[in-house]
């Protein structure tokens, strides 16, 4: 999305709502904060979209493409598609969101 906002003028400045971080980070805060942790680790799981990519970009992409206009929306939806349909389509199983669970015990 970031690649795509960079891209076009129409889209203005790409603010990054979202935060992901990594195990060694994760463990990290969580020691700091006064917890052992027992294990940490990411769990991928492919979520099926069986709504399309497109429905799910309209959801999950409102927070950086609210302020766009409904042209420039449905291009930036489109233009993000094109990037990720190599990556996350097949004609087999439709829309494959490649999500990742943490999971992990800790104990303070």
């Amino acid at each position: 999305m970031s690649e795509t906002f960079q891209e076009s003028d129409n889209f203005g400045e790409f603010k990054n709502p979202w935060y992901f971080s990594s195990v060694e980070e994760f463990t990290t805060i969580l020691n700091q904060v006064g917890f052992q942790v027992d294990y940490i680790e990411l769990i991928p799981r492919p979520t099926p979209l069986k709504s399309g990519i497109d429905s799910w970009l309209e959801i999950f992409a409102n927070g950086i493409t609210s302020h766009l206009t409904t042209e420039a929306k449905n291009q930036f939806i489109t233009k993000v598609a094109q990037k990720l349909k190599p990556l996350m389509y097949s004609e087999a199983e439709g829309w494959i969101a490649d999500y990742v669970r943490i999971r992990f015990k800790a104990i303070k």
